[in-house]
């Protein structure tokens, strides 16, 4: 009973309705376009049809990417939203990326660091960040209450195609 409970306030919270005014990533296992904002360097995200996203850059020589913004909202730092998987899929026009992670503090301070440099690889392998809290202590990242996720696209100048990347997942789940 209790599953089914959380499962229905997760769907309204997704779908809008956010009747319990809960904070943090509720997770549905699917990526979506619409969680993602704050697109910028001309950046476009859009749903692929077998699932996943497909962010796309249509500027060169601009910082290009899309923010992470789960439910519309900021992602808790706390042990049930900081295990982080991403999945990505495939490159499309030579594209790849890079993926940062943006902490917040009670008082509004920010700090940004680097968590992957595809550096062209173009890698389709699994990335796993085991626990976002020890990433951010061993980063000098002090007092962080929330997060999001940052995915940069790359190349930074091209000709031709614009390049972009398909995610098939992007997972905020509990510490093990």
């Amino acid at each position: 009973m209790v599953t089914n409970f959380k499962m229905i306030v997760c769907l309204l919270t997704v779908t809008g309705m956010n009747l319990l005014s809960t904070t943090g990533y509720c997770q549905t296992g699917r990526l979506r376009a619409n969680d993602f904002s704050g697109c910028f360097g001309g950046t476009t995200v859009v749903n692929r049809t077998r699932g996943g996203v497909i962010l796309t850059r249509t500027q060169s020589g601009v910082d290009a990417g899309c923010e992470f913004h789960p439910n519309g909202g900021n992602i808790l730092l706390d042990a049930r939203h900081s295990r982080i998987e991403l999945k990505p899929d495939s490159s499309i026009n030579n594209g790849y990326y890079v993926v940062t992670i943006v902490f917040r503090n009670d008082n509004g301070g920010w700090a940004e660091k680097d968590w992957i440099k595809d550096a062209g690889q173009k890698s389709t392998n699994l990335r796993v960040l085991p626990d976002v809290r020890r990433f951010a202590s061993d980063n000098a990242i002090r007092d962080m209450t929330e997060y999001f996720i940052k995915i940069r696209v790359q190349p930074w100048k091209f000709t031709g195609g614009n390049p972009a990347f398909v995610f098939s997942r992007l997972s905020i789940k509990p510490v093990r």
